[in-house]
C-alpha cells in the first residue's frame, strides 16, 4: 500500500502469506494522511529473506529507500500477526521522527527471525501500544532483536520474550513519551556484542523482567546490560 493521500484502507480478513521463496510480505510506505488497518484475527507471513512487515522503507533494511508514511495511522489489531523469515528482518518501522503512528495490539502476535526481530525507528508508537507475545532474532551489527530508535511512545511496548543468538539482543535508544517499554516473560540473550544497550539523549520508563515467573539470560556478550 503506497502513496496514499488521505482517506483509510481496511483490510478486515483473515491473510496468509506463505510463499518464502517468493518474498511474499507486507510494505506500507510514502502515505500521507492516511489510516490503514489490518484487523483480521489471523495474519500469518512468512518471507524467507525479505523483511516480512516494512513500514515507511522499500526494499530490505538497512539498504532499503526510506519512504516514511507520514501524519499516517498504520494498525495491526485483533492479534494474531505471525511472522517467520529465513534472513529478512521481521518487523521494520520507519518514520520521520515526527509524524505519524503504529500500533501492534491484541495477543498472539510472534516473530521468529533468522535475522532482526522487531525495529521501530522514527516511527512513533500510537496509544495502543506495539506488542509481541514472543520476539526470536539473530540479529545484525546493523539492528538488533529488539531496536527502538528515536521514537515518541504514545503507547506502551509490550514484549513477551525475547530470545536472540546474534548481535544486540535489545537496543534502545532516544525514547520519549508517556509510554513504557517492558520486557517480560523469559529474556534469554546469547549474543556477540551487548545484551541491552540503552541511551539517550531521552530515555522513558523500561522494565526487564518485572513480573512475576519472568527471568533475563545474557550469555556470551561483551557488555550485558549498557
Amino acid at each position: 500500500i503506497q502513496s496514499m493521500t488521505g482517506g483509510s484502507v481496511t483490510l478486515s480478513g483473515n491473510l496468509t502469506d506463505t510463499n518464502a521463496a517468493a518474498g511474499g510480505n507486507i510494505v506500507i510506505a510514502g502515505n500521507d494522511s492516511a489510516a490503514i488497518t489490518f484487523s483480521g484475527t489471523s495474519k500469518v507471513i512468512s518471507s524467507g529473506a525479505t523483511d516480512a512487515v516494512s513500514l515507511g522503507l522499500v526494499g530490505n533494511f538497512p539498504a532499503g529507500t526510506p519512504a516514511p508514511n507520514t501524519n499516517s495511522a498504520i494498525n495491526f489489531t485483533n492479534g494474531g500477526l505471525d511472522i517467520t523469515t529465513t534472513t529478512g528482518t521481521g518487523f521494520i518501522a520507519f518514520g520521520d521522527f515526527t509524524t505519524g503512528a503504529v500500533t501492534v495490539t491484541g495477543t498472539g502476535n510472534e516473530i521468529n527471525s533468522g535475522a532482526d526481530g522487531l525495529i521501530l525507528f522514527g516511527a512513533n508508537v500510537g496509544a495502543g501500544g506495539v506488542a509481541f507475545d514472543s520476539v526470536s532474532a539473530v540479529s545484525t551489527s546493523t539492528g538488533a532483536g529488539v531496536l527502538l530508535g528515536g521514537i515518541n511512545l504514545g503507547g506502551d511496548v509490550n514484549i513477551g520474550g525475547l530470545r536472540d543468538t546474534g548481535y544486540i539482543g535489545a537496543s534502545l535508544i532516544g525514547l520519549s513519551g508517556a509510554g513504557v517499554v517492558n520486557f517480560t516473560g523469559k529474556t534469554d540473550l546469547d549474543v556477540s556484542y551487548r545484551g541491552f544497550d540503552i541511551g539517550g539523549p531521552l530515555v522513558g520508563t523500561i522494565n526487564i523482567a518485572n513480573v512475576a515467573g519472568s527471568t533475563l539470560n545474557i550469555d556470551g556478550a561483551e557488555i550485558g546490560i549498557a
